[in-house]
């Protein structure tokens, strides 16, 4: 009856229970791992050290504004001529491009989402420990 579901590797009933277990921590997870998450992050970031140098966080906002007036372009605007209401442009990350996000921006993103997937890792460890 099992293998008549066609769940990929679920043939014995063990089998489809860790897959059931799995997929309601996941959900589980979607609930109620937010407030945890931030908890983390929080302690983590306030008992780090920060540097920021001036010329990080111009490189920041410049690879922003790039950002911003990319997708503007894009859109047929020019950002320096936008009305606020003209500045609710929506358009897929695909659309734009690398052009709009050097290397160096994705790469600070890439550490971000490393950072928060380690967090995520963590918390659903010490959520979901089996003993």
């Amino acid at each position: 009856m099992i293998e008549a579901l066609g769940i990929p590797g679920t043939a014995t009933v063990e089998a489809y229970r860790a897959y059931l277990f799995s997929e309601w921590k996941k959900d589980d997870f979607l609930k109620h791992g937010y407030e945890p998450m931030e908890y983390l992050i929080t302690q983590v970031l306030s008992h780090s050290e920060l540097l920021l140098r001036e010329e990080d966080w111009q490189a920041h906002v410049d690879w922003e504004l790039g950002r911003v007036a990319c997708i503007a372009k894009a859109e047929g605007m020019i950002l320096e001529q936008m009305t606020e209401r003209a500045q609710a442009v929506s358009m897929t990350p695909e659309a734009y491009g690398e052009a709009c996000c050097p290397y160096e921006c994705f790469e600070g993103f890439m550490y971000q989402n490393y950072f928060h997937q380690k967090a995520e890792e963590y918390v659903k460890q010490m959520i979901y420990t089996e003993e």
